[in-house]
């Protein structure tokens, strides 16, 4: 969800409270190798420390293993031409003892960009910025272990129990899964009689499945639109109150040079706001690397 409300949501404790649209394919590089031979399982923390997940997991760590070739193939093959929801089944096995769709979208990042990480050692993540005072074109690299987490408060617990400042309701909440986006996909292609659709329609089923009440996706979206907007603002302002997992500002130093008088100097300016947006087709290294396979290739034997 993206923030579109400055209002400080306070959340009740429930124990005592009363009851994608289609985007263009990236330029792969085939020549990039991913992992080939079977990989061992890693254990990593996860975001969410597995608060969402108390009922099924008592773990805050997932066992995780990097993609394998057959993999790869299925996901590129994916990203030219098929469904985003076929990603699950796809990863399915890259999980020990877990569900790709029962994480929480935080969670599912974080997940994905240790894939990436992990599978592709030769070409790490890279977010380039130019430098505001000598203009210099830089390079962040990511290193997802030398990145500040964001983590859900420990005493966070699902349902979240608020009442809603216009009608008085009190409403359940949940964070997103990726789950979810399957739930969706059927609703729209019910309702709208289409195959692809735009932010704007998908906005609201996807936050009529953030009221955990049982009810059918039906019932909540037209229990939704019966509300205040007011009321809707504070409903997703709930899900971005408790936003976790990858940072989305990176800090890193301008390498270039500038002019100090008489001689140059390193400019050694600080970016502590370089936007780093990790996305599901980022899980493939693109063409930018192609740089990378030149220099390490050897013609003659």
């Amino acid at each position: 969800m993206s923030s579109t409300s400055q209002r400080k949501v306070i959340v009740k404790d429930p124990q005592t409270s009363s009851p994608k649209p289609s985007q263009p394919q990236p330029d792969f590089n085939p020549n990039i190798p991913p992992v080939e031979k079977k990989a061992a399982y890693a254990n990593i923390p996860l975001p969410s420390k597995g608060l969402p997940y108390r009922k099924f997991y008592d773990k805050n760590t997932i066992a995780i293993r990097p993609l394998e070739l057959e993999e790869v193939k299925a996901v590129k093959a994916i990203f030219g031409g098929g469904s985003n929801l076929k990603l699950n089944s796809v990863l399915a096995g890259v999980f020990q003892d877990f569900r790709t769709d029962q994480l929480t979208f935080g969670d599912y990042l974080y997940c994905l960009a240790w894939l990436r990480e992990n599978t592709y050692m030769a070409a790490p993540i890279e977010v380039p910025w130019t430098c505001p005072e000598c203009q210099t074109e830089n390079v962040c690299t990511v290193h997802l272990q030398k990145m500040t987490m964001i983590e859900l408060p420990d005493n966070f617990r699902e349902p979240m129990v608020i009442q809603l400042p216009v009608s008085k309701k009190e409403v359940r909440l949940r964070l997103e899964r990726m789950g979810d986006d399957e739930i969706v996909d059927r609703y729209l292609k019910g309702m709208l009689n289409k195959t692809e659709w735009d932010d704007s329609e998908e906005w609201l089923p996807r936050l009529a499945l953030t009221i955990d009440n049982g009810a059918d996706i039906h019932v909540n979206v037209q229990f939704l639109q019966t509300l205040a907007p007011e009321d809707v603002t504070v409903i997703e302002a709930v899900g971005d109150e408790f936003e976790h997992g990858l940072p989305s500002l990176l800090t890193d130093t301008c390498t270039g040079k500038k002019s100090d008088g008489s001689k140059e100097v390193v400019c050694g300016f600080v970016n502590k706001r370089i936007r780093f947006d990790f996305r599901v087709l980022n899980l493939l290294p693109v063409a930018d690397y192609r740089g990378f396979v030149r220099n390490g290739v050897r013609f003659g034997g």
